[in-house]
């Protein structure tokens, strides 16, 4: 037995430790689940206290459930909206989506981009042509800036001995 056999019992009554327990993040779940049981921490251990049932196990039940969806606010919240997504997805696939819809198109570009920087920079870096490497860089930076992500720790690190320009909206030291 495996925590993702009760993961797959508990998914209705609790979603938020049976979606965990399906998860890579199981033993840690089952940790929680066994520890409000009160009993060991082992599948096998949490199966045998769920089948015995009783208000007991449905009071630590809850309260297993409470300790994960603490744990893990993320998955509480973006549970619902990430199914809705997938039954989006296979409605989609259902009707028969073409080549040209806007979610394939998205990874085209996504593609077109990677096929268009990533190669010069790598044979940039494999030659260690610095100079080049900067050039390459200060598009990508150009590209974040707009973005609102921080490069300055790239143009640190290939250049160390120059000074990076304070961002537009940074406050001066």
């Amino acid at each position: 037995m495996q925590w993702s056999d009760i993961g797959k019992v508990l998914g209705g009554i609790a979603p938020t430790l049976g979606g965990v327990l399906l998860g890579p993040m199981g033993s840690a779940a089952g940790q929680i689940l066994a520890t409000a049981l009160g009993t060991d921490p082992t599948p096998e251990a949490v199966q045998a206290k769920l089948e015995q049932g009783g208000p007991e196990v449905a009071a630590a039940l809850a309260a297993a459930e409470s300790e994960a969806a603490e744990r893990w606010k993320y998955l509480a919240v973006h549970a619902g909206q990430a199914e809705h997504v997938n039954e989006t997805i296979r409605a989609e696939l259902g009707a028969g989506v073409s080549w040209w819809h806007w979610r394939h198109l998205i990874g085209y570009a996504t593609l077109l981009w990677a096929v268009a920087v990533l190669p010069p920079l790598v044979i940039a870096l494999w030659r260690a042509d610095l100079d080049e490497v900067s050039v390459i860089a200060a598009c990508m930076h150009r590209r974040a800036e707009i973005n609102q992500f921080d490069h300055s720790a790239v143009t640190i690190a290939l250049h160390p001995d120059r000074q990076v320009p304070a961002r537009r909206g940074d406050r001066a030291a």
